[in-house]
């Protein structure tokens, strides 16, 4: 889980534009940290995003 904007601000600097994230890594954490660091550039970023995983429990496996 990533809480720290300097790293998609450096991510941004070093060229890359591909962001990848899932609800999993957190609940909403990542996707609004994302939404808030490229604001102004989301023209210039794509994202992924993956939802409804379900993973079944140790006694449902």
């Amino acid at each position: 889980m990533m809480r720290n904007p300097s790293t998609i601000h450096r991510a941004l600097e070093l060229g890359i534009n591909f962001l990848d994230t899932a609800d999993m890594y957190g609940p909403c954490i990542d996707e609004d940290l994302i939404a808030k660091t490229i604001k102004g550039k989301r023209g210039h970023v794509l994202i992924a995003t993956k939802f409804g995983t379900v993973y079944a429990t140790s006694r449902q496996a």
